[in-house]
């Protein structure tokens, strides 16, 4: 049987990079949905509204499976190819690989998704700031609290060894300084057990592992909640030049 010519793939990758960017539309929305959680309060707890915040991340759970399912079954369509199937067996090949992979769908495990739990614990947090305003309640940092505290302490969301704004922060756990995850694991590849903070005047003298480093979410969701608020502002500035 004659090998498929690759070159008929091209297109195919082209327009697979471009959906990807729905991977990011997917993240952002869910997000939001936190953010819009962090406001329950004034809405006070409205079950309704409760229910419909847990319904719309479990939509993006399920659109974020079905795109990551798409994508796996164009990779094993161009398996085939490499193999020598027919170009006119490739959609057959591909409407059945996601149907394979839909049977082992479990919407249950949903509720276990890193965002869904986020979602919830917010949910349970604002929830808690209603009913008891105690100093123990307290401890625990409310989203709008946050980024107001945040924007008082001029939080820094520049990496300190990229020198980029971090899209990914992770803190460490000893001296409290965050970093981007990527560019301090390659820090820590080359410097090993001579990598040391690089924030300039930290006073931990103790080596930078990636054992001694945590995910920032607050500081995450801050970050992706000052770049929407500058995209807002860029358009609306925008109109105002027409």
């Amino acid at each position: 049987m004659p090998r498929t010519d690759m070159s008929h793939f091209a297109v195919v990758d082209q327009a697979v990079n471009v959906m990807k960017q729905v991977e990011s539309y997917i993240s952002v929305g869910m997000e939001m949905t936190i953010d819009v959680a962090s406001d329950f309060g004034d809405y006070e707890k409205d079950v309704n509204c409760e229910e419909t915040l847990k319904d719309v991340m479990l939509d993006y759970i399920r659109m974020e499976r079905d795109f990551k399912q798409f994508i796996e079954s164009v990779k094993y369509v161009k398996q085939q190819v490499e193999k020598g199937a027919e170009i006119k067996d490739l959609e057959e090949i591909l409407d059945t690989h996601i149907q394979e992979l839909k049977t082992q769908n479990d919407d249950s495990v949903f509720q276990n998704h890193e965002k869904y739990v986020d979602l919830i614990d917010k949910i349970q947090e604002v929830r808690n700031t209603e009913e008891d305003n105690t100093d123990m309640v307290a401890l625990t940092t409310e989203d709008e609290d946050l980024d107001v505290e945040m924007t008082q302490q001029n939080v820094v969301t520049k990496c300190p060894y990229t020198g980029q704004e971090m899209t990914f922060p992770v803190r460490n756990i000893i001296c409290g300084h965050n970093y981007e995850k990527e560019g301090i694991m390659e820090y820590i590849s080359k410097r090993k057990h001579k990598a040391r903070c690089p924030v300039s005047g930290c006073r931990s003298d103790q080596t930078v592992t990636a054992d001694n480093l945590e995910e920032n979410k607050d500081l995450r969701r801050f970050i992706e909640r000052k770049k929407r608020q500058g995209g807002q502002r860029s358009k609306s500035d925008k109109k105002r030049l027409k």
